[in-house]
């Protein structure tokens, strides 16, 4: 059931069109699962259950980077998967696996329990935001011109805005994922100063 409902895709998944792809009629889901949101789940859960992210890396940065890319990657492949995550009252088992055993990861390779949950859980979240908000943009074909009128519209004393509502236009009219591997950068630098930190702290206290 979760598998047909990913090849139904997030966006257009019913329980009519899951039942469809399975060839039963719809009521017999009802056995299964209660609501709309159970497909959501159960898909949310499978395609990430399919994340490879594990590459041997030996040094933090890598390996998170490695993590967030592959996570990138799978909400680019699942339209809408994005928006399920935002939705869901529930976190899909495999995302709460994936996210304890990276966070041990991150323990063995320096961080704290506290801090290495800080940065997984701040890049994930990023993560899922500029998702579900890119492909959210992308669907609104006036986004750039509602831009453009809300500096020509705006009180006499905007006009100094007007530059800079063109520069809010030119991130938005840019290639997504290059806008969001400067955004993993950032949290990334902030990380390493975070590392760097409790390293020195943890010297003093030794010493």
């Amino acid at each position: 059931m979760a598998e047909a409902a990913l090849e139904v895709g997030f966006h257009k998944l019913t329980m009519v069109a899951v039942a469809e792809r399975l060839g039963v009629d719809h009521s017999s889901l009802y056995r299964h699962v209660r609501k709309r949101s159970d497909l959501l789940l159960a898909a949310a859960d499978l395609a990430i259950l399919r994340l490879e992210w594990r590459d041997g890396a030996t040094h933090w940065r890598p390996y998170v980077e490695t993590l967030a890319v592959a996570v990138w990657s799978l909400y680019q492949r699942y339209p809408g998967l994005a928006d399920a995550m935002r939705s869901l009252d529930t976190t899909p088992p495999s995302a709460i696996r994936g996210f304890a055993e990276a966070t041990a990861q991150l323990q063995a390779l320096g961080f704290s329990q506290p801090d290495a949950v800080l940065v997984l859980d701040s890049i994930m979240d990023m993560t899922v935001d500029s998702a579900s908000s890119w492909r959210r943009m992308a669907r609104m074909d006036r986004a750039g011109a509602a831009l453009a009128r809300a500096g020509d519209e705006g009180p006499e004393d905007s006009s100094s805005l007007a530059s800079r509502i063109q520069a809010i236009t030119k991130v938005l009219s840019e290639d997504p994922e290059q806008w969001w591997r400067r955004k993993l950068a950032l949290l990334l630098d902030g990380a390493e100063l975070l590392l760097n930190r409790t390293s020195a702290q943890d010297g003093r206290e030794n010493t």
